[in-house]
């Protein structure tokens, strides 16, 4: 996210606060009935940015959607959720809300080129002002240095019985002054 032109470090509760409080600041974008996310992107692997937003706002949330069925009129969606090996889950839950899209259930389809050019003539993208975080009150954090991990030893395994393990494991953290 570019602020001002600048792409400040943030922490991933800085960025999902601060674009709640965007969101909620464009005069007639909410209620939305629903805000569509991805769950995980390069630089938010904890996939935590949806979940974050959905509180910011107040709205329920669920993630790794890999499908959906809005009723509008009911104020409900259908929501399918992957989970490891293979199962899936179907939640309703109602609008409007945040998902988190794992991936879809069927491939893209691509709309034609000229229904593309048809809505660019006839559309605008909005530009939004929004404040820098200073003025939004949100810390973010500097990054002065970046350097490769230093090369050390191999992991020590440790093994016994469980008091054993938390006895060794409390003597290797006291020696290094982490007691």
């Amino acid at each position: 996210m570019k602020i001002g032109g600048v792409e400040p470090d943030m922490t991933t509760l800085t960025a999902a606060t601060f674009f709640a409080q965007v969101v909620s600041s464009i005069p007639g974008l909410l209620p939305a009935d629903l805000i569509l996310t991805g769950c995980q992107a390069i630089d938010d692997l904890d996939g935590q940015i949806a979940p974050l937003v959905s509180h910011q706002l107040g709205l329920p949330y669920v993630g790794i959607v890999s499908g959906v069925e809005v009723d509008p009129s009911a104020g409900k969606a259908l929501v399918v959720r992957e989970y490891s090996g293979g199962v899936r889950g179907e939640f309703e839950v109602l609008l409007p809300a945040v998902l988190g899209i794992q991936a879809a259930e069927k491939p893209p389809r691509y709309v034609p080129v000229a229904k593309v050019r048809a809505a660019m003539k006839s559309g605008q993208i909005e530009s939004v002002a929004v404040p820098s975080l200073a003025d939004a009150g949100l810390p973010f954090v500097e990054v002065l240095h970046l350097a490769r991990p230093e090369v050390t030893e191999h992991a020590e395994m440790l093994e016994g019985s469980p008091k054993e393990i938390t006895e060794k494991v409390w003597e290797i953290l006291a020696s290094r002054g982490l007691h």
